[in-house]
C-alpha cells in the first residue's frame, strides 16, 4: 500500500547531549529533510537539543521547531522524566528518534505516548521502544555519523518513505551559513588550538608535545595561534606557557605571530565565527574538533584512548591522527596506566607537518 504523502508527519528527533555527537548527527537531519515520495516532503522535523547547543541550530532550515532541553534544570535527573515526557506529549509528534543511548530517554519516550519510538538497543531500554536497532559492535565498525543516519533510515522504512537524492555523509551546520566570520585584525594567518578534552587525560595530547607544536607554528610557520576552551583548560594553558613562555603571549587577536589565550572568553557562537576565520584547527578528539571540521576548516584531530574509526572528524580537509604500534588503542579509558602513553609519541614535528599539509591542500583547492 502506498504511503499517504499528503499527510504531514511530525517527527521528534532527540539530539545528543555532547557537542561532537550533535555535529555527527547532522547527516541524519539531511536524510530526514530529503525524505519523501517524488518531490513531496511529508516530514516535519522537531528537534530536542540542550539549550547550550541551541544557537548552532536556531536557523537550521531542516528543523521546523527547535525545542531546548534543560539537562541541568527542570529536566534534570530522574525527577525530570515526567516533566520531559509531558513536554513531548504536548508536541503531538507521530514518531520519535532517540539519538542518546540512555535508558532515561527511552523511558521519557515511552511515557510521552508517542506512537513510534526508534533508537538503539542500549541500557536495557528495548522494551520501551517500538523499534530497537541492534548496537554496532565492535565500536568503529561504522562511523558514529553513519550509526545516527541508520536511525533515520529505519524511521523512513517504517513510514514507507525513502530518501530523495544523495544526502551525503559530511556534517553540515546549515544554521551557521549566515554567521559572519570574525573580522581579524591585520597580521599573519590564524590557527586555532583546542587542547582540552572533557572525557579525561587519556584523550589529551601532553603539554610538552603541544609546546613543541606551538613553537614551530609561531617561529617556523609565522602564524598566530589562538588557544580556545572552557575554564577547565586554564591549568593546561598555564603549563603550556611555562614550557614556551619565550613566545609572544597575549589575550588579543591583534599583533604579530604569537599565542593568543582565549580560554574562557568566547561564547559558542563567537567560537564558530572565529573558526570560520581560521586557516587551520588542531585539537584532541572533542566537540570543538567536530565543529571546526563541519565548518570546512582544515582540521587535525589527535586520538588517544578513543577510536578514530568511530568518531574521526569529517570534512573536506579533516583528518584523524593516531599513534602507531599500540595494540591497546582504542581503550576508551579516561586515564592511561601504561608505561608509555600513546599520545606522547605524537611529536610536535609530526603534528605540525601533518597540519601544514592539510592547509596546503585547502589552499590548492581554493586557488583552482
Amino acid at each position: 500500500m502506498s504511503p499517504d504523502v499528503t499527510q504531514v508527519r511530525r517527527v521528534l528527533v532527540v539530539l545528543p547531549n555532547w557537542l561532537g555527537d550533535l555535529v555527527m548527527t547532522m547527516p541524519l537531519l539531511d536524510l530526514l529533510g530529503q525524505a519523501g515520495v517524488g518531490t513531496v516532503r511529508p516530514l516535519e522535523v522537531l528537534a530536542v537539543v540542550r539549550r547550550r547547543w541551541a544557537p548552532l541550530l536556531a536557523r537550521d532550515p531542516r528543523i521546523h521547531t527547535l525545542i531546548p532541553y534543560e539537562r541541568t534544570g527542570r529536566h534534570a535527573g530522574w525527577r525530570g522524566v515526567p516533566r520531559l515526557a509531558r513536554d513531548w506529549r504536548q508536541i503531538e509528534a507521530d514518531s520519535v528518534v532517540l539519538c542518546p543511548p540512555s535508558l532515561r530517554m527511552g523511558l521519557v519516550a515511552r511515557l510521552s505516548g508517542i506512537q513510534r519510538r526508534i533508537g538503539y538497543a542500549t541500557g536495557g531500554r528495548s522494551p520501551l521502544l517500538t523499534l530497537a536497532l541492534p548496537q554496532t559492535r565492535p565500536r568503529g565498525r561504522l562511523h558514529h555519523a553513519e550509526e545516527m543516519r541508520r536511525l533515520g533510515l529505519a524511521l523512513l522504512e517504517t513510514l514507507g518513505l525513502r530518501p530523495v537524492g544523495d544526502a551525503g555523509d559530511l556534517p553540515r551546520l546549515l544554521g551557521l551559513d549566515s554567521l559572519a566570520p570574525t573580522v581579524l585584525p591585520a597580521g599573519p594567518p590564524l590557527w586555532v588550538l583546542a587542547p582540552g578534552a572533557t572525557y579525561g587525560p587519556a584523550k589529551t595530547w601532553p603539554a610538552q608535545r603541544a609546546a613543541e607544536f606551538l613553537t614551530m607554528a609561531v617561529r617556523d610557520a609565522g602564524v598566530r595561534v589562538a588557544i580556545v576552551g572552557d575554564t577547565a583548560t586554564t591549568a593546561f594553558v598555564a603549563a603550556l606557557r611555562g614550557l614556551c613562555g619565550d613566545l609572544d603571549w597575549r589575550r588579543e587577536l591583534d599583533g604579530p605571530a604569537g599565542v593568543i589565550d582565549l580560554v574562557g572568553s568566547t561564547t559558542l557562537v563567537d567560537l564558530a565565527a572565529l573558526l570560520k576565520s581560521t586557516q587551520a584547527f588542531l585539537g584532541n578528539d572533542s566537540g570543538v574538533m567536530h565543529l571546526a571540521a563541519a565548518l570546512d576548516v582544515p582540521t587535525l584531530g589527535l586520538f588517544g584512548s578513543s577510536s578514530a574509526a568511530w568518531t574521526a572528524p569529517r570534512g573536506a580537509f579533516a583528518r584523524a591522527l593516531t599513534a602507531s604500534g599500540f595494540t591497546c588503542q582504542p581503550c576508551f579509558r579516561k586515564t592511561c596506566d601504561r608505561s608509555v602513553f600513546c599520545l606522547d609519541t605524537l611529536t610536535g614535528l609530526e603534528v605540525f607537518g601533518t597540519l601544514k599539509g592539510l592547509v596546503a591542500a585547502a589552499r590548492e583547492r581554493d586557488s583552482s
